[in-house]
């Protein structure tokens, strides 16, 4: 009854609303009467009498659900008050208390006054803010930094952070190309790396947090290898056309094909010599005797979906291992 008394207001606000209801809802944290004002774009963008949108309020109170709820709707983070998008704001917020946090801290430290130093660490800063608002920040500051990350970042990110294995996961979440992908299972696989410890069972668990990445990059690019045999790219040539020509139009197409075509034969080429390169990795990890040790195949089974298909990696990884080097043996990669 009460959702539905919600609704009913919130229908009856938006026949007259000036904007100021969304802002009610948010400063109230009232998330159903948000939701009747979502489906508005002009309101959810609209902006009070500080220049602040929605979404900056939301953000300025440190509410994460209605940050979610606004952006799901459309809200503008790139909107700007003051010159500052809802991103800078929030990483503002931070600076400050941080710093006034830090300052009081000092002086009461100053002063030997640990008591006062513990309460103001783990109470209020002094700018009012309470420990649960400053976690809220860093997370909506997270949900904002995630929301610029495009793949292409994503990939160069997973190449330049000590959090390859966030980005990495990120990445391959957005449906990069399945190159890319095993690359990125390469990547967190090798930021597993540590060194060999004593522990056997410490020593399983590494070479386990390796294994199982590169076996999943593997699975994917086996899905999507048409033969285990190096292929020729097909040249492309090049076309002097006269537009006018009426056969202009079948010599673009034919040089269509030829790009597509060859455009195929390297995807295959770079996928096999991935799998190549994750096998050799598989093969350093459990030795020569890999196809028998059953932490291995204790690792392909938390790849693979069936028996068969534990058998087909099983197959693919020894074959790799066996006749990797033969297959680009005769051509430059």
């Amino acid at each position: 009854m009460t959702l539905v008394l919600a609704f009913v207001l919130g229908a009856l606000a938006l026949q007259t609303d000036d904007g100021g209801g969304i802002f009610r809802a948010i400063d109230s944290r009232d998330v159903q009467l948000l939701s009747t004002y979502t489906n508005n774009s002009e309101i959810v963008n609209s902006r009070n009498a500080k220049g602040l949108t929605p979404l900056m309020e939301a953000a300025r109170i440190g509410d994460v659900e209605s940050v979610r709820m606004l952006l799901a709707s459309g809200a503008d983070e790139k909107s700007k008050a003051s010159g500052f998008m809802v991103k800078d704001q929030v990483a503002s917020y931070l600076r400050r208390t941080g710093e006034e946090k830090e300052r009081v801290i000092d002086f009461f430290r100053r002063q030997g006054l640990d008591d006062m130093v513990r309460m103001v660490e783990n109470e209020a800063s002094s700018l009012g803010e309470t420990p649960e608002r400053v976690v809220a920040w860093k997370e909506i500051l997270d949900i904002l930094n995630r929301r610029e990350l495009t793949k292409e970042k994503l990939c160069e990110a997973a190449s330049q952070t000590n959090k390859v294995t966030t980005y990495a996961q990120l990445a391959i979440s957005n449906n990069i190309d399945v190159v890319d992908a095993c690359k990125m299972y390469i990547r967190m696989a090798d930021a597993g790396k540590v060194a060999i410890c004593q522990d056997r069972d410490k020593d399983e668990y590494v070479r386990q947090s390796q294994a199982v990445p590169i076996l999943k990059g593997l699975s994917l690019a086996l899905g999507s290898l048409k033969s285990t045999r190096y292929e020729m790219p097909p040249a492309v040539n090049k076309y002097d056309v006269d537009d006018n020509s009426q056969h202009s139009e079948a010599i673009y197409s034919a040089h269509r094909q030829q790009l597509l075509a060859n455009d195929r034969a390297v995807k295959q080429n770079q996928l096999l010599m991935l799998c190549i390169v994750m096998s050799q990795k598989i093969a350093q990890l459990y030795g020569p005797d890999f196809p028998s040790n059953p932490n291995f195949l204790c690792a392909v089974k938390e790849v693979a979906s069936s028996p068969d298909e534990v058998e087909s990696i099983v197959g693919k990884v020894r074959f790799f291992v066996d006749n990797g080097m033969d297959i680009f043996s005769s051509r430059e990669f």
